[in-house]
């Protein structure tokens, strides 16, 4: 925030200009609904109903236009507090008063709601509506109009106890609906009362206004920091056992480093804007007459500019340009912006300075992720990569810049519509655009850091993939799982990403003994000592042929395994079959099985043949070892996947994923849509977070199972999608746990979501483990055949069998759990409470 004005208050006029006299017999009515059951903050409801005589003359003024000032008149002498009319910020209307005329009397109908979540008091109407450490706090002030008028209150609680009302109300009905009626006060129509608010609700308000928006603020940059800087740790560390740097990595770091930068930026700006609010002495007693707002205001200014030129180094300039053009042009534009960015100058410099930073931005962003698209396509960067950043940039700025303006004169214009000076003051908002931007900016730069993410993933060599790298995986999979942050009785918290993430790793490291890839070899029957490489690693380091010399004895060994259970099938069933022939048989194969255990593979693999089994062909003299006992050449290429490195395998995964996710996706999208996005600051921004997040969830979550295929113990698909499925489930039973125990909002949706993605996710384990037999799938009657026969059952009924069972139990889950949360919010307190 870089800047803050005073907007004055407009007075309502004197009373008598409202006729108070002509409302001696006319009936007033408010009807306050409190609802926080479910709700993350207090929403506070105010209905109020008023009988305006046509005798008023001020009554013709409420058919004209809102824009006349007749209207605006009418509503403050029926709406406003008799003190002042203030810009109404925390008012959330569906549209204006509803006026209908008679021949007798003119009902004027107003309905206003308020989200209660700090101790600012808010105009409603002619309520003041505030939260403080007590509970909710309301207070009615007749407005000028209605000083004589008989006013009655009703009040629906949502289980809350009713504290300290000043009057007390007559009566309380069944359905646990408090009345007032006829209400008087020394200055009219007066009632006060205080609701009892949960702690979570009261988590701010009890540690003060001052205080805890700061909190607030440095709880969002922790959120950040506690999921980006084990990343950087880890680089850190693998500095002295890497020094050579993959490609592509350093820009990765950058981009983590930038999302770092934003959040604690954005805390320091804030959280300083606080303390220049709730002090304000702070510029005499620290500085002695050194205007501090003003220093400030040029030191933020300059930060969000320099953050601007930076993203747009690391997608655009240093792919054309060496690093001192990024420097002369951050440090011109720091300069230009402690200049300018100020309240007093030209309104179309600042609008101009904002379009600029916000181009700067966006043309970085969309370089960044166009750089991962040429990456994964295998093309280079170049000149034509800037333009089409640039255009990219300059149409995001422009549909950003757009919105906002747009959204920030119809909002003001609505907070307004009580006020005779209905002008427009834009400099405020101007001013502190960039602050603006970068908040939204906060948790949603992660997309730049996925976008680094793909061509440091590209250009992975064969082995063990870096630790930093693997982290940064696993924390950007638990971060699309769901919005993030999670908020918590008020409170920012990464728990879904941190939950993930450290299940998913600790399954992968206690498991790793059972890791087919991490076994070593035996010694061969020569009596050849075995190197004491894992099998993971003598494929990673061994000749390029060694992969399609591994498949296709896999495929051979697969062949004769068949031919000997037909075979013992057949010896067992007849009596008349030549026991010497069987023996023989049986032998043959034995001793090619024995051959093709060998490693490395056999070159000749593929051609081994019935035919030339039964010659007994002798083994590879050049085997240095053996695989061990009960793993088979199927077992190490089952454990490969159908790719050589673990991008390849993640990427074919995750467009499995992606494939599958659509009917959900467009199920979600029809039931998440919300039309209130499109009339937010940055709608557009709201719009593609909404559109990105479904199918990258799922397409996240197909990627972690290709990329740590090598990795997750099991040598089937459906065995190893257990970890990430687990990993899943926990995060989501603790979100919901937690949900629960604060009786806050909880989507039972992600459950039956997080359900179908298990089943995707077991489909797609078992294409690719099809796929990693597709290579002689010419010898098959099928695609499936190979899988079918290897999961040894006469079709795949292992991993149906498997789906069916993890579908059983996480749809029981989420039925167990959302009966249990409705059970238990209805039946808990008095009969009166929970209404």
């Amino acid at each position: 925030m870089l800047f803050s004005g005073v907007v004055p208050a407009h007075a309502a006029g004197d009373p008598t200009d409202c006729q108070e006299s002509v409302f001696d017999k006319s009936e007033v009515s408010t009807d306050v609904q409190l609802n926080q059951h479910r709700y993350d903050t207090g929403l506070i409801t105010f209905t109020t109903v008023i009988e305006v005589p046509v005798s008023w003359p001020l009554s013709d003024g409420l058919m004209l236009s809102p824009k006349s000032g007749s209207y605006r008149k009418a509503m403050r002498c029926l709406l406003a507090d008799g003190e002042g009319t203030e810009i109404r910020g925390a008012e959330q209307r569906d549209g204006l008063p509803v006026v209908t005329a008679t021949k007798k009397v003119t009902t004027v109908t107003d309905t206003v709601r308020v989200a209660l979540s700090d101790r600012s008091s808010h105009a409603i109407g002619p309520w003041k509506a505030k939260l403080n450490a007590t509970g909710y706090h309301l207070t009615l002030h007749a407005p000028p109009a209605l000083r004589r008028a008989s006013w009655d209150v009703t009040l629906e609680r949502d289980g809350n106890n009713l504290l300290a009302p000043r009057p007390k109300p007559l009566r309380l009905a069944s359905d646990g609906t408090y009345a007032w009626e006829n209400v008087q006060g020394a200055q009219g129509p007066q009632l006060t009362m205080t609701l009892d608010a949960p702690w979570r609700i009261r988590t701010v308000a009890m540690i003060g206004q001052y205080p805890a928006s700061i909190f607030i603020r440095g709880l969002q940059a922790f959120a950040v920091l506690v999921v980006f800087v084990p990343f950087l740790f880890s680089r850190w560390r693998e500095r002295r056992r890497h020094p050579v740097v993959l490609p592509h990595l350093r820009a990765l770091t950058v981009a983590v480093g930038l999302q770092l930068v934003i959040a604690l930026l954005n805390a320091l700006d804030f959280g300083t804007y606080d303390i220049l609010t709730e002090k304000t002495d702070m510029d005499v007693v620290l500085f002695r007459g050194v205007d501090l707002s003003w220093a400030y205001q040029g030191v933020i200014a300059a930060a969000w500019m320099a953050v601007a030129v930076a993203m747009f180094h690391l997608g655009v300039l240093r792919h054309v340009a060496r690093v001192w053009v990024s420097l002369v042009l951050g440090s011109g534009a720091a300069a230009v912006a402690v200049v300018f960015y100020r309240v007093g100058h030209r309104a179309e410099i600042v609008l101009a300075l904002d379009g600029v930073l916000s181009l700067l931005v966006f043309a970085g962003t969309a370089g960044v992720c166009l750089a991962a698209w040429r990456a994964a396509r295998g093309r280079d960067t170049g000149w034509q990569h800037a333009g089409v950043s640039l255009t990219v940039g300059a149409l995001a700025a422009a549909l950003t810049l757009g919105s906002f303006l747009r959204n920030i004169i119809d909002t003001q214009r609505h907070q307004r519509w009580l006020l005779d000076n209905t002008s427009l003051d834009l400099d405020f908002d101007l001013v502190n655009y960039p602050s603006y931007l970068y908040d939204a900016l906060v948790f949603t730069w992660w997309f730049a850091v996925l976008a680094a993410l793909v061509p440091v993933l590209k250009s992975l060599p064969l082995g063990p993939t870096r630790r930093s790298v693997r982290l940064l995986v696993v924390v950007l999979g638990g971060i699309v799982l769901e919005d993030w942050p999670d908020w918590y009785a008020g409170v920012p918290v990464s728990l879904i990403p941190l939950t993930t993430t450290v299940v998913l790793l600790m399954g992968i490291r206690i498991n790793k003994s059972h890791v087919l890839l991490t076994k070593r070899l035996t010694a061969a029957s020569s009596g050849t000592t075995p190197p004491g490489d894992t099998l993971g690693e003598l494929v990673a380091w061994g000749p390029p042929s060694i992969l399609a010399d591994l498949r296709a004895t896999a495929l051979a060994y697969h062949s004769l395994e068949r031919e000997g259970r037909k075979l013992d099938a057949a010896w067992n069933s007849a009596s008349d079959v030549d026991a010497e022939g069987y023996h023989q048989k049986r032998g043959s194969i034995e001793r090619e099985l024995a051959r093709l255990s060998d490693w490395p593979p056999p070159t000749n693999g593929a051609a081994s043949g019935r035919l030339r089994i039964r010659r007994g062909r002798r083994r590879n003299n050049n085997a240095v070892g053996r695989l061990p006992v009960g793993v088979t050449p199927v077992d190490v290429a089952m454990s490969l996947g159908p790719s050589t490195t673990p991008w390849q395998n993640g990427l074919r995964a995750s467009q499995y994923m992606t494939i599958m996710s659509l009917p959900v996706v467009l199920y979600l999208y029809k039931e998440n849509y919300d039309p209130s996005w499109f009339a937010q600051w940055f709608g557009s921004l709201s719009l593609a977070y909404w559109v990105l997040i479904p199918p990258l969830a799922w397409a996240s979550s197909g990627f972690l199972l290709g990329f740590f295929w090598h990795e997750l113990p099991g040598t089937r698909g459906p065995v190893k999608i257990l970890p990430i499925a687990l990993a899943y489930v926990i995060g989501m039973l603790l979100d919901s746990f937690v949900r629960y125990a604060l009786d806050q909002s909880a989507a039972n949706y992600q459950w039956g979501v997080t359900g179908l993605l298990t089943i995707a996710l077991t489909i797609t384990s078992v294409m690719m483990d099809a796929n990693t037999l597709r290579a002689q799938r010419s010898s098959w009657a099928t695609s499936w055949s190979p899988l079918a026969s290897v999961y040894r059952l006469g079709a795949a009924h292992t991993a149906v069998a498997l789906a069916v069972a993890q579908v059983a139990a996480i749809v029981s889950l989420w039925l167990q759990l959302r009966t249990g949360m409705d059970s238990g919010g209805a039946g808990s307190g008095s009969p009166t409470e929970g209404k």
